[in-house]
């Protein structure tokens, strides 16, 4: 027989590389000497060549009778490091980012700013190093940018800081390649404003598109140095006057004087000159001058005309007063222009005349009610007469006050006068209730019977519900008034109840040298209808002279108008000794208001006094006529020839007179109308 002897299978053992680069071959080999050779990835031979990462296994001796064995090994196949590019931007403007980037793909990054990320956010100017794949087994590579960080375009305004009322600036950004934006909107290198506020800037340069930070300019409206001497006209004989410049603590007052306060105190007449300096910006304005003559009132007559109701100012003025009739008689006034240093009403009615609200009570709910008394002199059980008496509550506003249901908080229940002052303009009725007028004066002396009542305030519903409700009257009295002043003829008929009120002259701080508008107002003692109250009301007029003296007299007196504005003759005064057109006052004046412009003639004369705009266009005649010598007031309340409201800003007001011994006078004053 013939024996034969397979070998056993040799040990499996696969050697070569089993790492590689990307690109190169791994020799891998099974043990020499085997019957046959079987690679997972086909082959058959002892030995193969691969590039492919990958599991490679080997079976040795497969199918033979004695038997065979297996192995593996794993091939790894590293990247070769890509080339280094770094990819971005490498010019920024500051405040921007550049993202710089390497290569995509690689094992790792090493930036020499410290970062191990691809890619990376530059702010800075520098030199930016990177390494791909570093200490990795198939190599690295090296690159490197330089970044460049542009620096913004200069932004800064030049410019006033400060702008006239009126008045334009212009703002201008830096001159250059640039574009401009403004915060107006507009986008030129320079801009006109002509109001205050914050203006911004930003500037963008044209070459680099480079953009600036913002920049502001902030422009405030220059207050005007303007010059104005307010204080009296005329200054009676004996007695002193103040005059006074623009109130402004950051002015320096140079007065003609040699003074240096706002105001001065003088003795004497004569004309009064002014300059003003803005101590912060040192801006001095035009001089201003005021002329103060000597002079004795000119009595006006006493008697006047009530005017109301009417529409000046709504809805007082319009405010019916349905018993007027319960005023009998009035001196100085009505009755007669003769005084005794007195203002003396008499009153009759069916019903006492009303001397107050002794109670007030506040319902506030269903079942609290706050009630307060006030004191009272009580009506004599015999006719007679008390000085200075209590008249209940007094309070203009509030809860309390002691006012009847009439329009805007009602009227005084009690008998109150109102003053006026009327020595430059005799139309003047401001200090009337009628005009908002608050300083009412509660009477100073009453003789015969009266009543007083309850006012009653619901808050409980809305509006507050008020109601007044008179105490009953007391026995009739006819016109036995006690110790009262005799009777005036014209007192009429006698209705049951008589009284006669008085203010003492001497006790409503009258100025000498000043005449005034006297208007009272009486309630009676039925105050329970819709109208308010059952009122009375009346007026006079009275000269205070230089030594105090009340003056009255019988006598008409003249009112002349300008064309377009209200004029009215000063008191009789010494002939100026010169043309003048004084300052307007107030100046500046405020829109809606009225100011007041005097001039002055030595002698008869033709004078026109007119208003243009800065523009030059006349916007209103104040004045054209013939006047005689003397000092004349105009006041103007901003309308042209129309009656339309002009706008705010700068007027000239120009005088032009002429005369028998003059060539011609003109005179121009600015004027300053604001918002």
């Amino acid at each position: 027989v013939d024996v034969t002897v397979n070998p056993v299978a040799p040990a499996c053992l696969i050697s070569g590389p089993t790492t590689i680069c990307q690109g190169q071959t791994a020799h891998l080999c099974g043990p020499a000497g085997a019957l046959s050779y079987q690679w997972s990835s086909g082959e058959t031979t002892q030995c193969i060549d691969v590039t492919v990462a990958g599991h490679y296994a080997l079976t040795v001796n497969k199918d033979a009778a004695c038997g065979s064995t297996n192995c593996a090994v794993d091939v790894t196949v590293n990247p070769v490091a890509p080339a280094c590019l770094i990819s971005g931007p490498t010019t920024i403007c500051q405040g921007q980012t550049a993202h710089l980037c390497g290569p995509v793909g690689a094992l790792s990054y090493q930036w020499s700013s410290g970062e191990t990320t691809q890619c990376i956010d530059v702010t800075v100017a520098g030199h930016y190093a990177l390494t791909v794949n570093k200490d990795a087994a198939c190599g690295s590579t090296n690159c490197a940018v330089d970044v460049t960080v542009i620096p913004p375009p200069p932004c800064a305004i030049s410019g006033p800081t400060e702008i006239c009322c009126g008045g334009t600036g212009q703002l201008c950004g830096p001159d250059g390649n640039y574009t401009y934006l403004w915060s107006t909107g507009e986008i030129s290198r320079c801009i006109v404003v002509n109001a205050a506020g914050t203006y911004t800037l930003q500037v963008r340069n044209v070459g680099t598109s480079c953009v600036s930070t913002t920049c502001s300019q902030t422009v405030t409206m220059r207050t005007p140095v303007i010059c104005d001497i307010t204080g009296p006209d005329l200054l009676p004989i004996g007695q002193t006057a103040t005059l006074c410049g623009n109130d402004n603590h950051d002015w320096i007052y140079t007065w003609s004087t040699g003074d240096t306060t706002s105001c001065i105190t003088i003795t004497e007449p004569g004309t009064y000159r002014l300059k003003v300096t803005d101590r912060v910006s040192g801006r001095t304005s035009q001089g201003c001058s005021k002329t103060v003559y000597e002079t004795q009132p000119t009595p006006i007559p006493c008697r006047c005309s009530i005017l109301y109701p009417d529409s000046s100012n709504c809805p007082r003025s319009l405010a019916p007063f349905n018993e007027s009739k319960i005023v009998r008689a009035i001196l100085p006034g009505r009755s007669g222009c003769v005084s005794d240093g007195k203002l003396k009403v008499w009153y009759n009615d069916e019903k006492a005349f009303g001397m107050g609200i002794r109670r007030v009570v506040i319902k506030n709910s269903a079942t609290d009610s706050t009630i307060t008394d006030y004191p009272t002199t009580p009506s004599p059980a015999t006719p007679g007469c008390v000085d200075h008496p209590s008249f209940g509550a007094t309070a203009q506003t509030g809860d309390q006050v002691g006012n009847d249901t009439a329009v805007d908080g009602g009227r005084p229940e009690w008998p109150v006068l109102y003053v006026s002052d009327i020595t430059t303009d005799p139309a003047n009725r401001a200090g009337d209730w009628q005009q908002g007028g608050t300083g009412g004066i509660a009477a100073h002396r009453v003789c015969g019977v009266w009543t007083y009542g309850i006012r009653r305030v619901d808050k409980t519903v809305t509006p507050n519900k008020v109601t007044i409700s008179m105490d009953p009257s007391p026995a009739k009295n006819h016109w036995n008034l006690g110790s009262s002043d005799p009777l005036p003829d014209s007192v009429g008929v006698d209705e049951g109840y008589g009284a006669e009120i008085s203010w003492n002259l001497n006790e409503l701080g009258l100025q000498p040298g000043h005449s005034y508008r006297l208007y009272f107002m009486i309630h009676d003692g039925d105050q329970s209808i819709a109208t308010g109250g059952d009122v009375g009301h009346g007026c006079t007029r009275v000269s205070v002279a230089a030594n105090g003296q009340v003056v009255v007299q019988n006598a008409s007196s003249l009112v002349t108008p300008g064309s377009g504005a209200r004029m009215v003759p000063v008191a009789a005064a010494s002939a100026p000794l010169q043309f003048e057109l004084g300052q307007n006052r107030p100046n500046p004046f405020r829109l809606g208001s009225r100011t007041t412009i005097t001039f002055a003639l030595p002698e008869q004369s033709h004078v026109s006094v007119n208003v243009f705009s800065i523009q030059g266009q006349r916007v209103a005649t104040l004045a054209d006529g013939s006047f005689a010598a003397g000092v004349r007031t105009l006041e103007w309340n901003g309308t042209d020839a129309t009656g339309r409201m002009l706008a705010p800003g700068l007027y000239v007001c120009k005088m032009s007179a002429s005369s028998v011994n003059s060539n011609g006078f003109r005179q121009v004053r600015k004027m300053m109308m604001i918002q």
